[in-house]
């Protein structure tokens, strides 16, 4: 059977209630009961991301992939949406932020349930944005010499705005990834395109698809 490539994601960030954490977690730990039975939601993860050094109150987030526009959509309008908007006054502090994204590059053969990721968002200065935007995926033939970086999505929000989201079975494999030879050559590169500095988060995996 040929493997198909994500070609289209979903980055979503759900910021919850003060009160509603575990209520949060709960329900992101659901996630794979809808999405095991939706064939062209290749990949799925639910995470929470940790406090920012500053006090700011880390958030649930989901990344999924698709191979097409067809198979996201069907998504968008599948069981975990419904529950998700059906309960979002409930539990979060405000709406979901869901942002159709396109996929760039990938690594995601492993098979294996992630543990660790990390979330970077980059925002470039607009006449720097397609450089920046080949910067980061020249990341992708790196990567794939990192047999512990399990999976590895570089993504296009919009003409300026990049992310990527990086998995891991440790944070001992997450951090010797954030500081590869590699890593700090692109960062270094990067420094000068940036238009604000990037958002980066580390988070913890609560439940993932990984099979299609």
């Amino acid at each position: 059977m040929a493997i198909r490539e994500a070609k289209l994601a979903l980055d979503v960030v759900l910021p919850p209630q003060a009160n509603k954490i575990q209520a949060v977690r709960d329900f992101v730990a659901l996630g794979p009961s809808f999405v095991d039975g939706e064939p062209d939601t290749l990949h799925w993860y639910g995470y929470k991301t940790a406090d920012k050094p500053d006090g700011t109150p880390g958030f649930f987030g989901i990344f999924d992939t698709f191979p097409g526009e067809e198979g996201r959509s069907a998504h968008v309008g599948g069981g975990l949406a419904t529950a998700l908007f059906a309960n979002a006054d409930a539990l979060l502090s405000g709406p979901p932020q869901i942002a159709p994204v396109g996929v760039l590059g990938r690594k995601a053969a492993s098979g294996e349930a992630p543990k660790v990721g990390l979330r970077v968002i980059f925002s470039a200065k607009a006449e720097a944005a397609e450089q920046l935007k080949a910067l980061i995926g020249d990341g992708e033939a790196l990567v794939h010499n990192e047999p512990k970086t399990l999976y590895w999505y570089v993504f296009e929000k919009d003409h300026t705005t990049f992310g990527v989201v990086v998995l891991f079975n440790s944070d001992e494999d997450r951090m010797a990834h954030i500081s590869s030879h590699a890593a700090r050559t692109l960062e270094g590169k990067m420094e000068s395109l940036l238009a604000q500095p990037v958002d980066a988060s580390f988070f913890d995996v609560i439940a993932s698809k990984t099979s299609s």
